[in-house]
């Protein structure tokens, strides 16, 4: 299960980064899925660019989804994809990817995030 926390701040109120350029957050250290589910909201995001705010049809639906599953099985930390859905919010709010995805390591992650 994903742990979700805020960005960490000093006692200046200034975001701090860790050694690794992240913005450091209140958990001790990011889980393994934490981090992955950053990485591939990042990435999805970039790749989905143009189209993000369109509305979907069966036509669209079907490129967008493979644009998705292209980007997700390109990271080594994933080894397939379980499900998949994606759903439009609204077209400002974009849309909410949900991806239960089998880790190299066997873990099955519910990911969970919006572009």
């Amino acid at each position: 299960m994903v742990e979700y926390s805020s960005p960490s701040l000093d006692e200046n109120f200034d975001l701090v980064v860790t050694r690794d350029g992240d913005i450091k957050t209140t958990l001790e250290e990011s889980s393994p899925s934490a981090e992955l589910e950053k990485d591939l909201a990042y990435v999805t995001a970039n790749a989905l660019d143009e189209q993000v705010g369109r509305p979907i049809d069966d036509v669209t639906r079907a490129a967008f989804e493979q644009v998705v599953r292209d980007v997700v099985t390109e990271d080594p930390r994933v080894r397939s994809i379980v499900s998949f859905d994606i759903e439009q919010l609204t077209d400002e709010d974009g849309y909410e990817i949900d991806l239960s995805v089998r880790q190299s390591s066997e873990l099955v992650e519910n990911i969970i995030f919006t572009i």
